[in-house]
């Protein structure tokens, strides 16, 4: 006998849900994990390329079913509805809520749904909170411009805890190695950029600040006050006064070396260009000058003005550092 398609199913221990559907005609029934009757276009379900034969029952034919049992919550499938089947988005999606859609399109061949996913897992409080794990689910469904930028945000924390692919059953292991493969070379990438000119002159400036005057004159001592000269390291750099290139040697404040030394090593276990900036890696270079009444009033300007364009080549190190898909 026929019926409504919008009449309720003949089953006392069921409550039928009715959210807003796509248009075309309502004839066949997802069935939730949870007990939920959800009625939905089998048309929609066939152009978005639904594989009936990944249910968990079917009744009716694969050809025309009418109730399709799946394994999922009333929650999930609300939100496969609207976000594949009406095209509509939620205005905010847990992580949980994204990592679960994704596996519905996987399990059931929505081959759509990574794309629909993509802004949603670049939500600002993800990439801030979530990004090793935003890295991991990305990568795991083929969104390889959303890894990329995950991917970056990770080199903010401080390290790479092994427990965030945990939970997550798309993601593989190999997923997560390649990430730490990435923050390595990031880590040397950023820490070459102060490291030395020379190896044989641990002392040496590198060679985009020695060949720069506008920068190294940042660093240098230009007073003769005794304390500014013994806490100076003369060291090779390169003039071009008066359209003339010569190599000269100047005094540059030991602090700015010492500082240099020892943020290569930060770098390269968290490689952020932020840390040009850490008030303790700059707290001993504004120090060394706060004996002298002219070095101290020249420090702070300086300072700022050397770690913005520290921040600046750190960050084009990093740039150039590609991960492996």
């Amino acid at each position: 006998m026929s019926h409504d398609n919008d009449a309720p199913i003949d089953n006392a221990d069921r409550v039928f849900q009715k959210p807003v559907m796509c248009p075309p005609a309502k004839n066949t029934i997802i069935r939730t994990s949870d007990g939920a009757d959800l009625l939905v276009s089998r048309a929609c379900l066939e152009v978005f390329g639904f594989d009936f034969g990944a249910c968990v029952s079917i009744e009716g034919t694969l050809v025309t079913p009418s109730v399709i049992t799946v394994a999922e919550t009333r929650t999930t499938w609300e939100n496969v509805i609207r976000t594949c089947l009406m095209q509509e988005e939620r205005p905010y999606y847990s992580f949980d809520d994204i990592s679960a859609l994704l596996e519905v399109g996987v399990r059931y061949g929505l081959a759509g749904m990574p794309s629909r996913m993509r802004y949603a897992l670049l939500q600002p409080e993800f990439l801030e909170k979530e990004a090793v794990r935003v890295y991991l689910l990305a990568s795991a469904h083929g969104l390889q411009d959303v890894a990329r930028i995950a991917a970056q945000a990770t080199l903010r924390l401080p390290t790479l805890d092994h427990a965030y692919y945990e939970g997550l059953a798309a993601v593989k292991e190999g997923h997560y190695h390649r990430l730490l493969e990435y923050r390595e070379a990031c880590g040397q990438a950023a820490s070459a950029v102060v490291q030395p000119r020379s190896a044989s002159n641990p002392k040496a400036l590198p060679t985009w600040i020695s060949s720069t005057p506008s920068i190294w004159k940042l660093l240098t001592v230009s007073c003769l006050e005794k304390g500014c000269v013994e806490n100076a390291w003369t060291v090779p750099v390169v003039d071009s006064a008066v359209g003339k290139v010569a190599k000269i040697y100047v005094r540059v404040r030991s602090a700015w070396v010492e500082y240099l030394e020892e943020l290569s090593q930060v770098l390269e276990k968290k490689p952020s260009a932020n840390l040009a900036s850490s008030s303790e890696l700059l707290a001993p270079v504004i120090a060394s000058a706060a004996d002298c009444p002219r070095c101290a009033r020249a420090i702070y300007p300086s300072c700022t003005e050397f770690c913005t364009i520290l921040e600046g080549q750190i960050k084009k190190a990093l740039f150039e550092v590609r991960i492996a898909s």
